[in-house]
């Protein structure tokens, strides 16, 4: 053997039989503790089956400890020592994560309970009153067939339906006595008041005869006719009765495309409320239709909502109506449309409705122009430097100047091409529209607005006293 001897004479020493050229170590003792931990059943080395033992054995200590509350055939405990000297038992540990789990779903599921993003089962409506959702957080509005029916259910005895003919009356056999009418027109309308003020088409307002009213419960009242809006499509009648039924008036300045809609009305003429439901599909549309009142003349609505539930032409006067029941709109009819329909917002009728209910005549603010309702691609393809507001034009048709000769807008000065921006401080733009602005207002009004405009990109601003929109009828 080569090497120092004084290394060589350190190594372990054994006896070699130089007889053969194997070797063999002495048989060693297996610890006590590993077999303790097998399972019942389980052969040892030595094949005879060994019982289980109650506790792991704890080598370092030479105790026993508790037996883990998860199965044996988890990972090992961790070697690492605590503060003792001794190593955390597997059953200490799992109990230790098993509260700190049960403690953070708790804490979890309290947070959300308070903050209003845990359900508890009922049903969240889909309305004016929605807020905005909570931005990082996603909110499931849920709206069920159920809901519908109720909507339907709670506003549907405030609808009337309003037949007008050159003869009609009262009695049992309506259809029958308006088979050899002339000129027969069927609408529907809404009571907004229970001492029978009702809301309805112009084209109901306008029509031959008496209007006669059929009510949810089946009584006929002869109507009298109270006025017509001089700017929208819409009409005040009355009968002579107490305690009915009112409809719940809604918000339609809080309205977004998608929100579920349903409109009720006398459809196909059938005298009785038809229920057809879909969305708002969108807002502060504008549409030219056939003045019911003045003949070949055009009636321009501006600022209507837009509906994927079916209007037909004798729904116009019905009620637009969010998934609460609450009145939105009012329908308008516009021909030849197969699907869908308009609606005037309610908050566009609400003024009128006031002024009825204060035995006032029916009147419109009047500025005395013509414009077009301004957003970025208006404005990106005609090179203006804004894209919301009133941009004065010419009517399409040639039917009205941009600013009407004699006008409030000539008195104060405006001219073709000026972009009108704020009424009073109030911006002009998609969700203010110049109408629903002024509609806030009325003719009679002594204190003159501020119009606050630009003129070549330069901002201006003037006093303006409204006038009375004139009946385009007379």
């Amino acid at each position: 053997m080569t090497g120092d001897p004084e290394r060589v004479k350190d190594r372990p020493q054994f006896e070699v039989d130089d007889t053969t050229t194997s070797y063999t170590p002495p048989r060693s003792e297996r610890p006590r503790w590993v077999d303790q931990g097998r399972s019942a059943g389980t052969p040892n080395p030595s094949g005879v089956p060994q019982p289980s033992a109650p506790h792991w054995f704890d080598p370092e200590s030479g105790r026993a400890a508790p037996p883990p509350s998860a199965p044996t055939d988890v990972a090992r405990p961790s070697t690492s020592r605590s503060a003792s000297g001794r190593g955390p038992s597997l059953g200490s540990g799992l109990l230790i994560a098993t509260i700190a789990a049960v403690t953070a779903s708790a804490l979890t599921v309290g947070i959300l309970a308070a903050g209003g993003w845990l359900g508890r089962g009922e049903i969240i409506a889909l309305g004016p009153s929605a807020t905005e959702p909570t931005p990082g957080w996603t909110r499931t509005v849920t709206i069920e067939d159920s809901d519908r029916s109720r909507a339907a259910a709670a506003a549907m005895p405030a609808i009337v339906t309003i037949v007008s003919a050159d003869s009609v009356a009262p009695g049992p056999v309506l259809a029958t006595a308006l088979r050899g009418a002339e000129d027969v027109r069927v609408g529907s309308g809404i009571i907004f008041h229970s001492d029978g003020w009702i809301i309805t088409s112009r084209r109901m307002g306008c029509a031959a005869g008496d209007p006669l009213v059929l009510l949810s419960d089946g009584r006929q009242l002869q109507a009298q006719r109270y006025g017509v809006d001089p700017l929208t499509d819409l009409a005040i009648l009355r009968v002579q009765a107490q305690g009915l039924p009112v409809a719940s008036i809604g918000d339609s300045g809080s309205l977004r495309p998608g929100q579920v809609a349903m409109v009720i009305g006398s459809a196909w003429g059938s005298l009785s409320r038809t229920v057809t439901s879909g969305v708002i599909s969108a807002l502060g549309r504008d549409i030219h239709i056939e003045d019911p009142c003045a003949g070949e003349a055009d009636l321009s609505l501006r600022n209507l909502i837009q509906t994927d539930a079916r209007v037909d032409a004798d729904d116009a006067g019905g009620a637009l109506i969010s998934a609460t029941g609450e009145v939105i709109g009012i329908t308008t009819a516009v021909p030849g449309t197969d699907q869908g329909g308009y609606a005037i917002p309610i908050s566009i009728a609400k003024p009128i409705m006031e002024q009825a209910l204060a035995r006032k005549q029916l009147t419109r603010p009047w500025m005395g122009i013509s414009y077009v309702a301004l957003n970025a691609g208006i404005a990106q393809a005609n090179r203006l430097s804004i894209d919301h507001g009133a941009w004065l034009q010419p009517a399409p048709d040639g039917s009205s100047a941009a600013v009407v000769p004699g006008g409030p807008a000539a008195l104060a000065g405006l001219r073709e091409g000026d972009v009108l921006t704020a009424i009073d401080d109030q911006r002009i733009d998609s969700a203010h529209p110049l109408d629903e602005i002024l509609a806030q207002y009325q003719p009679a009004d002594q204190d003159p607005l501020s119009v606050s405009f630009l003129r070549d990109g330069v901002p201006h601003e003037v006093l303006l006293m409204l006038g009375t929109r004139p009946d385009p009828t007379s």
